[in-house]
């Protein structure tokens, strides 16, 4: 897929990074996402699967589905819906985490920017390829 990405002919943001940044930058990411599931998910303040939890799965059922909208399917509309569902409910689980585990909240914040930098990567292939 990202061959496809990166021969694609289309429109992209002069901020792309090049392939092999995605590469480095989502292992580290997803190595603090997990860091931070796991620091709330052992907290006495979340007991089992608790409220923030749930969120935090569902957020992450929006980013695993990003993928395909994006390449699969290649619909940039449906992929920045996608995109925009991540920013809000990761904002909303920073703001869920931090009186569970500062920690864990403050561990989301790279991830954060790197979303919001996806959603305006997204807006740009969207708005400039219709």
């Amino acid at each position: 897929m990202k061959e496809w990405y990166m021969n694609m002919n289309i429109n992209k943001s002069k901020y792309t990074p090049p392939s092999f940044v995605f590469g480095i930058v989502w292992p580290l990411l997803y190595l603090t996402m997990i860091i931070s599931f796991i620091l709330i998910y052992n907290n006495n303040k979340c007991i089992n699967l608790c409220y923030p939890l749930i969120i935090f799965l569902i957020h992450t059922f929006f980013n695993l589905i990003w993928t395909t909208i994006f390449f699969k399917y290649k619909n940039y509309l449906l992929a920045l819906i996608d995109l925009i569902l991540m920013d809000i409910t990761l904002v909303y689980i920073i703001y869920l985490f931090y009186p569970i585990s500062k920690l864990a909240s403050l561990l989301l914040f790279p991830y954060l920017i790197w979303i919001f930098f996806a959603t305006y990567l997204t807006f740009y292939i969207f708005s400039n390829n219709v």
